[in-house]
């Protein structure tokens, strides 16, 4: 009896911490030969995005990436400025009825 009373006060010896899904990297991270649109009007053509600490630290054409970044190469993707809303028109043709007849 001695013995289980002694496992069931030692079971948990510390309270969890849970601080999230955050990361704890503090190196630099750079995304190369984006397109990244600025704006739906101006676009940078093989861009570099330079992010530290999960903020935008620089953006352009000739960005200076620090020794100790993290660089990912996404040649042919796309950088947007913010979440996509999947219910917006933004860049998206109405659809055109097409000439026809009903049903055959």
């Amino acid at each position: 009896m001695m013995l289980l009373c002694s496992f069931s006060i030692i079971a948990q010896e510390y309270f969890p911490k849970n601080d999230g899904v955050k990361s704890k990297n503090t190196n630099y991270t750079a995304f190369t030969n984006a397109k990244i649109y600025v704006t739906p009007t101006q676009i940078i053509e093989k861009g570099t995005l330079l992010i530290k600490d999960g903020k935008v630290v620089a953006t352009g054409t000739s960005v200076t990436i620090p020794n100790n970044s993290v660089i990912i190469d996404i040649t042919g993707k796309s950088i947007y400025p913010s979440f996509i809303d999947m219910y917006s028109g933004f860049g998206v043709e109405k659809p055109k009825r097409q000439q026809g007849g009903g049903r055959s």
